[in-house]
């Protein structure tokens, strides 16, 4: 029963922090989206990002950090 309460934790703050950073990345004129065939969200897996880091076990999460760090930078560098 653990896993399922996991999963709909996960599920839940990942919905919220994605609606959190599209208002904020709206608000402050961002890149949110290039032009590029019709639009390309960036930054906005950071999201996931967040929730993966928090609710993975200790030695996972720091891989999962490495990789959204990389992957964040990868995006703000276009």
């Amino acid at each position: 029963m653990k896993i399922y309460l996991m999963w709909i934790i996960a599920f839940l703050l990942t919905l919220v922090l994605t609606i959190v950073f599209t208002v904020l990345f709206s608000k402050i004129k961002g890149n949110l989206f290039e032009d590029i065939r019709g639009g390309i969200p960036r930054g906005v897996g950071i999201a996931p990002f967040i929730v993966m880091v928090l609710l993975f076990p200790a030695p996972f999460n720091y891989l999962i950090a490495i990789i959204g760090i990389t992957a964040f930078i990868d995006d703000i560098i276009g």
